[in-house]
């Protein structure tokens, strides 16, 4: 919905504009928090910021009240106080929604997480303020048609809200509870519905986005009403980012319905289209789009719409910035305690599937995230027990070659290192890689080592045999440039202006890789200096031919975006081959592979990045050897 504000000079006192810049610091915070979805931004980050931002509105309507004007209210005053008691409503309930999936919520007051107790009293607490709300503004403003619309916002946003509350209870769909929601958003809809049909005054269509409040609420407790409903009436004219939530909320409802095909094409449109938006909302819909994706995919897989679900999963990874490939490609994601692997070759797309918990994947979680790569490399042979029926299928043996397209947390599975069974691994396919975001329209081209630059952080103090390598090279490689991370560090114009300069790219230091934030996502420069993954993206590397980052998960994306690692990013800009680390590696292992690497291409006639990393990779299983994977 659009927001408007009537400017207050000559209002007599400064009271309303603090009303008016609260409404407005609201507004704003209200769209970050909307598209900081985790892995994009850490939930409690943004929902703290959500929370005190509506705190302080509380304090400038608590001083309001207390002023001279509390009794007087008329003409745009009365105006202003509408919407600034609106867009608190607005915030409460968006925090509610936001705040489902976490049963303990940060508490601004501790500044901390706050116990179950408290977090269920913080929830009631922004209910109690939109009842309130409500309260107030019937018994404040007088009666009038250009304000109607907003009560009925009133009784959406505080139905949203306690439908949230709801689902935080441990019998949150039993049918004491949903029955009085699903008959009032039953309710609701149709006077929103009826609203809209009398031509009832509405320059904001709040009426539409009251009934597609309604809708969502019942797509998720009575989905077939909700459909039907949706069926019945036009709501095509919504506001974009609210019909493009319907639209995921609507395809998951209607996948095992016989109407699924139309359904599911919409919804791969939908997905592609929003490839278009601003860097911005492209990434706050990728990560708001994964869980929803992953669980539709799977669906159609068991009900054997298995290319219905590689055009899911294809337009998800445009939506994460990847142009097609015409590769034999393996797309893998977990949903509902099973791996799913769909194969797709020229000729035709098999399904694979392999049961998979959270207890199969928590240890090489907990093990990638603690930094430990002992501990990794243990988790994986644990691992790979379950992911054997899928990585030793005769069909993933014979496509050569192969490129994995790893979603969610199968983007952190070692996939070079999963034995198939046959006393080999994966990764001693001739030729096995990830895939690379520019698909077949990136251009290969041969190494030029007089150009190559190598960027080392002179604080890992293994940096110093991977120089005197670097000197030794007979073919006379390219420059050497040196910064420590422990003291000034190096600037991101100075590693661009490096990076675009080089023919070949070699980066040896730290990498930081926050799944939930993509802020603290990237190469680490110098304190206070990160080039994080978005930035990496923006780099021009159409003339580099090929990139080593050797940086502890420089090649491991956010689960909940895909896309996000440094690796992929600066595949992104152009280099047509990356090759990264995708765990926590001792800087030892790193040096070494770094080192091997070079001595290999060196001693070449006509150096080869891929060939040289494809004869390294089958190396890559030993416990003092980091996992590689290769764009």
């Amino acid at each position: 919905m659009s927001h408007f504000y009537y400017t207050v000079d000559g209002m007599g006192t400064d009271i309303w504009n603090e009303l008016e810049g609260a409404s407005k610091r609201l507004i704003r915070t209200q769209e970050n928090v909307r598209l900081g979805r985790t892995g994009i931004r850490n939930p409690a980050d943004a929902l703290l910021e959500l929370e005190v931002v509506l705190v302080g509105c509380s304090k400038v309507f608590d001083k309001w009240q207390s002023s001279q004007h509390a009794n007087t209210v008329s003409g745009n005053q009365a105006l202003l106080l509408l919407r600034f008691n609106i867009t608190v409503a607005r915030g409460c309930s968006q925090f509610l929604e936001y705040a489902k999936e976490f049963p303990q919520l940060p508490d601004p007051h501790l500044e901390d997480i706050a116990s179950l107790e408290r977090s269920a009293q913080i929830r009631l607490g922004f209910l109690r303020v939109i009842e309130n709300i409500d309260t107030f503004l019937r018994t404040q403003l007088v009666k009038n048609p250009i304000i109607e619309p907003f009560y009925l916002e009133l009784e959406t946003l505080k139905l949203k809200a306690e439908h949230a509350i709801n689902a935080q209870k441990p019998n949150g769909n039993s049918s004491i509870i949903t029955k009085p929601i699903i008959s009032r958003a039953k309710n609701l809809f149709q006077r929103a519905i009826n609203s809209i049909a009398s031509g009832a005054i509405d320059p904001e269509e709040i009426f539409q986005w009251c009934a597609a409040g309604a809708v969502s609420i019942l797509l998720e407790i009575d989905p077939q009403r909700g459909i039907d409903l949706l069926e019945e009436h036009d709501l095509s004219t919504l506001d974009d980012s609210v019909s493009w939530e319907l639209s995921m909320m609507r395809a998951q409802a209607l996948v095992n319905s016989p109407s699924r095909n139309n359904e599911i094409q919409k919804f791969v449109a939908t997905l592609k289209e929003s490839r278009l938006c601003d860097e911005k909302e492209r990434l706050g819909r990728a990560a708001m789009a994964t869980r929803p994706v992953h669980q539709i995919a799977s669906q159609l897989v068991e009900n054997s719409d298995i290319g219905l679900a590689v055009s899911v999963l294809e337009a998800y990874a445009v939506l994460n910035g990847n142009k097609s490939t015409d590769e034999n490609l393996l797309r893998t994601f977990v949903a509902n305690d099973k791996l799913y692997g769909i194969l797709s070759t020229r000729d035709r797309e098999i399904a694979l599937k392999a049961d998979l918990t959270t207890d199969d994947i928590l240890p090489l979680l907990e093990a990638s995230v603690s930094g430990s790569p002992e501990g990794a490399f243990g988790a994986r042979k644990l691992l790979g027990q379950r992911l054997r029926p899928l990585v030793g299928h005769a069909d993933i043996a014979a496509a050569e070659p192969l490129t994995i397209d790893a979603h969610g947390f199968t983007g952190w599975f070692p996939w070079h290192a999963i034995s198939t069974g046959s006393g080999q691994n994966l990764g001693t396919k001739t030729d096995l890689r990830w895939r690379h975001p520019l698909g077949g329209s990136r251009n290969s081209q041969p190494l030029e080592l007089s150009n190559a630059v190598l960027v080392v952080d002179e604080a890992l103090r293994e940096s110093t045999q991977l120089i005197q390598a670097w000197q030794k090279m007979r073919n006379g490689l390219g420059k050497v440039v040196t910064y420590s991370s422990d003291a000034e560090g190096i600037s991101e114009d100075t590693f661009r202006g490096e990076f675009e300069s080089s023919s070949m790219f070699i980066y040896f230091g730290h990498g930081v890789s926050d799944p939930e934030d993509s802020d603290n996502r990237g190469l680490y420069l110098g304190p206070d200096r990160i080039i994080t993954s978005s930035r990496l993206r923006t780099l021009s590397g159409s003339g580099v031919s090929a990139a080593l980052i050797v940086a502890c998960e420089s090649g491991r994306q956010s689960p909940f975006v895909g896309g996000s690692s440094p690796a992929q990013a600066i595949a992104n800009s152009g280099v047509p081959v990356v090759i990264s680390s995708l765990w926590t590696i001792w800087a030892r292992d790193g040096a070494k592979y770094a080192t091997d690497f070079i001595n290999a291409i060196s001693v070449l006639e006509t150096p080869d990045a891929t060939l040289t990393w494809l004869e390294l990779a089958k190396n890559t299983t030993a416990i003092s050897t980091p996992f590689y994977c290769m764009q």
